[in-house]
């Protein structure tokens, strides 16, 4: 058996090896007080769309390059190595929710603006405890006459400042199925900041009727209220 990189895989490599390594200066953040803008985040997105980045696991149907994962392992190994600051990690999370609990209506909605870099996802799935499946959610959703909602919050949600739309993990009737959330509408809100003694997290709030007013919680905050779309489970 031959696990040796075909010609298209080196090539693609090493394209990304060389853009990477033209474009990614991590140097504006080593200063005090360097911010996201710092970093170049959505320069650096906007020319990774442009070689088609956003849209390498969404299937040609969509919009996308529908790459194989060994070609994904080709780019995204090379931002690794870069640290490259973009969106890519929750852009490709929330897309592979979508294709595994999508119905073909939300995904020929969502993934072709994905694909273009007019939409950007992020996968909120983690509880606070570390916990990504099983009962005890720390989102409940609850079907009502408009729709359903979702009351609780999820953590450590990779590029939630940066998303257009959220992949939210929630139990309904003791089970976890999937809900699209636009990142964007009223009620959504996402706080960043970082506590003393605990790491860099996103914690999300969805409550059903109106805001709660809670105490300051702790690290980086995703606070969401919305009435979102189901997606169904992702198994």
């Amino acid at each position: 058996m031959n696990f040796a990189l075909s010609e298209d895989h080196e090539l693609l490599r090493d394209s990304a090896r060389s853009f990477l390594d033209k474009e990614i200066d991590l140097a504006p953040l080593l200063v005090p007080g360097a911010t996201v803008k710092d970093a170049r985040y959505d320069a650096n997105w906007s020319k990774m769309v442009e070689l088609g980045w956003a849209g390498l696991v969404i299937p040609e149907d969509f919009g996308g390059s529908g790459m194989t994962l060994i070609d994904l392992i080709m780019v995204v190994n090379e931002i690794g190595r870069t640290l490259a600051p973009s969106p890519m990690l929750g852009v490709l999370g929330g897309t592979w929710a979508l294709l595994k609990g999508g119905s073909d209506e939300q995904k020929a909605r969502v993934l072709p603006r994905v694909a273009t870099g007019e939409l950007k996802l992020a996968l909120a799935v983690i509880d606070a405890t570390g916990n990504v499946d099983g009962p005890g959610s720390d989102a409940k959703a609850a079907a009502g006459s408009k729709g359903h909602a979702i009351n609780g919050s999820k953590s450590f949600v990779i590029d939630a400042a940066a998303a257009d739309v959220l992949m939210v993990a929630a139990e309904i009737n003791g089970v976890r199925e999937w809900f699209l959330v636009d990142a964007k509408q009223n009620g959504v809100e996402v706080e960043t900041g970082l506590a003393r003694h605990h790491p860099p997290s996103l914690y999300g709030q969805f409550p059903r009727c109106r805001r709660r007013t809670a105490a300051r919680r702790r690290c980086d905050n995703l606070a969401v209220g919305a009435r979102p779309d189901p997606v169904g489970s992702c198994g």
